[in-house]
């Protein structure tokens, strides 16, 4: 399995924004379902997309922005916000993480996983 960090990350943006549009015709967008319960959609669906291959992969600064960016645009598309508004409120009240946040939560776990765990160091 190839888990080049550009590949992934790309391919991981193209299903979430996929995925983001197919929830969206069904009522996860600003005039279907609640805010929260869009955001708790988003959590269980979307974001797992994005966030795989990310906690065996060293993601540069480029690949980090372009996660960030593709989370932008899908809780814009919760929210029906325009492209140039700030989410950091948004993920705030809905209580999600950032990527980047993300990406230091899988780092830190792994500074505490078991010895004879595949993962090395």
């Amino acid at each position: 399995m190839d888990l080049d960090p550009e590949k992934l990350v790309q391919s991981s943006v193209f299903k979430a924004i996929s995925t983001m549009h197919v929830l969206s015709s069904i009522g996860v967008n600003p005039s279907g379902f609640s805010k929260l319960l869009c955001s708790r959609f988003y959590a269980q669906i979307v974001q797992p997309q994005m966030e795989y291959g990310i906690a065996v992969n060293c993601l540069n600064h480029t690949q980090l922005k372009t996660l960030e960016e593709a989370q932008d645009k899908c809780i814009h598309k919760i929210y029906g916000a325009s492209r140039k508004t700030f989410t950091k409120v948004m993920l705030h009240l809905t209580k999600l993480p950032t990527m980047k946040e993300r990406v230091a939560q899988f780092l830190f776990r792994s500074l505490s996983l078991p010895e004879d765990t595949l993962l090395c160091r």
